[in-house]
């Protein structure tokens, strides 16, 4: 995801955590630093080895960086990229429960999320109520593409 100001991103991801309910476990903490740290969506694998270089980072094994991944996921703390099982930091405000989509590159696999407005999406989910008989209850919408760097000639 890519960031501006990464200690106001962790900040907001981390008071996003508290207000969860959740314990504030080291290793919850942990994985969350790892991702806030990340211009890109992570793996469990590459999370695992960013806190193992850390030395100020707890011990954990991958399992528990799953579990700790999948709970993020149900609190939408984070969402799952659908290229390559790799996560990123849930951006938008708990506050306002914007709707939004990821908006992911396909090339340096940078990833941001993007407020809908509704003006925009409450077509698309009549649309499905309507004519496709399909109750929407839209939560993650990504888009694969490329960013503006990469879309740029060299």
């Amino acid at each position: 995801m890519e960031c501006s100001n990464q200690s106001t991103v962790y900040k907001n991801a981390y008071d996003a955590l508290k207000a969860t309910g959740l314990r504030l476990t080291k290793a919850r903490i942990a994985v969350l630093k790892s991702l806030c740290n990340s211009e890109q969506p992570l793996s469990p694998k590459m999370i695992h080895t960013a806190i193992l270089k850390n030395s100020s980072s707890p011990s954990i094994d991958q399992a528990s960086i799953y579990r700790i991944l999948e709970i993020f996921c149900e609190k939408e703390l984070i969402h799952e990229v659908y290229s390559g099982n790799r996560y990123v930091i849930c951006s938008r405000s708990e506050a306002t429960h914007e709707r939004h989509l990821i908006a992911h590159c396909k090339n340096c696999h940078k990833s941001q999320d993007v407020h809908i407005p509704d003006a925009i999406l409450n077509p698309l989910i009549w649309y499905l109520n309507d004519s496709e008989e399909f109750h929407a209850s839209i939560h993650h919408i990504q888009l694969d593409g490329l960013c503006f760097n990469c879309k740029s000639p060299s």
